[in-house]
Formats: C-alpha cells, structure tokens, sequence
C-alpha cells in the first residue's frame, strides 16, 4: 500500500491493536520533545499521497484533504488527549467527498515506552460520499483511525473502516468502507506522543 513508505510504519500500525483493547493510559503531547503541549493547541494536518475510501462500488480517492483542530485537554497521568476538529475537507477526488459532521480526535499513548508512538481514534463524524447516482453516509461511534508517528515531522497513518449509517442501500454502498492514506503533521512544528 502507497503509505506503508513511512518508516516505522509496521510497528505503528501493530501497536494499534494493542491500544484499542486497552484503557485510557498517560498521554502527552510535547513540541519539542520533552515540552508538554497544553490545553489550546493548534494541531494541522495535510495528506501525504492520496486519501482513499474504499466502498464495495470502487475506490474514492482525494489528492487533496486536510485537518485542524484544537485540544481541548494536556491530558496527564489519567487522560488522553483530545482534539476537537473545526477542520477536516477532501477535495479533487474522483467523486463527490463531503464532511457533514467534522467529529473529534482522541490520541492514545503506546504507554510505558519512549518510541513518541500512538494511536487515534475519532468520534462524532459524519462524511458523504456521491459517485454516479449512489449516495453513501459513513459515520458511527469512537472508531480507532490509525497510528500516530511521533517525530520531528508526525505523521497520522490512516487505516480504518467506517460504518454506513444512510443514504443510498444496497450492495453500492455496502455496510462499511475502508479509509486509508496519510497526513502530516503540519503544526506545530514537531510532535511527540508520550
């Protein structure tokens, strides 16, 4: 797959397993590393390649998506941190890509390890999806998205299923879609999760 070119990608996407079974741990995030990041903080993302969804009636992919938000929390010793979106947009896709509700991030420290690793998860979204006369809402309760790289340049790599929750039925839109790509972290200018 195109985003499996970031290194330290396998052991990201093995620790996610081991996150979503498990509870909310100490996280924080600091920028640069060893500064912890506060409640307030900007944090903005751009894909790297493209960002596909994939619903049983073909591949949707986006060139062009980004995010932002804001963390509502420092998190600590008890918490993890969240990030409410205020943005989140897919444009030049080969169909019709639209965020109805842009939901909230939630990061998940590995725990116990000095790697800067995590995971996220998302809740409380809601994204359409319109391709030749076929209309497909996909949204759903707290749905772990993919990991997160701490580095320098952090990195989110997407791999997801979101469930179908309206529009069209039918085998087009199927019960699920797969959502997969890359972003970058582009503020601030390093992240570290701890």
């Amino acid at each position: 797959m195109r985003f499996m070119k970031i290194s330290g990608v396998v052991a990201a996407i093995a620790l996610m397993a081991v996150i979503s079974s498990s509870t909310a741990s100490a996280t924080i995030l600091t920028s640069p590393a060893g500064n912890q990041l506060g409640a307030g903080t900007i944090i903005k993302g751009e894909q790297g390649g493209k960002i596909i969804f994939d619903p049983p009636f073909g591949a949707i992919e986006c060139s062009q998506s980004t995010l932002e938000g804001e963390t509502t929390n420092s998190g600590g010793a008890s918490e993890t941190v969240n990030v409410a979106l205020s943005t989140l947009t897919f444009t030049s896709c080969n169909a019709t890509v639209t965020v109805l509700k842009k939901g909230n991030l939630e990061i998940h420290t590995e725990g116990g390890s000095a790697n800067n690793n995590g995971a996220v998860t998302m809740s409380s979204h809601e994204i359409t999806v319109q391709y030749l006369g076929t209309h497909c809402v996909y949204n759903g309760p707290p749905v772990l998205i993919g990991a997160i790289v701490g580095r320098v340049v952090a990195t989110i790599i997407l791999k997801s299923i979101l469930k179908r929750t309206g529009g069209s039925s039918g085998a087009f839109c199927g019960s699920t879609a797969e959502w997969t790509g890359t972003y970058h972290i582009t503020a601030p200018g390093s992240l570290y999760v701890d």
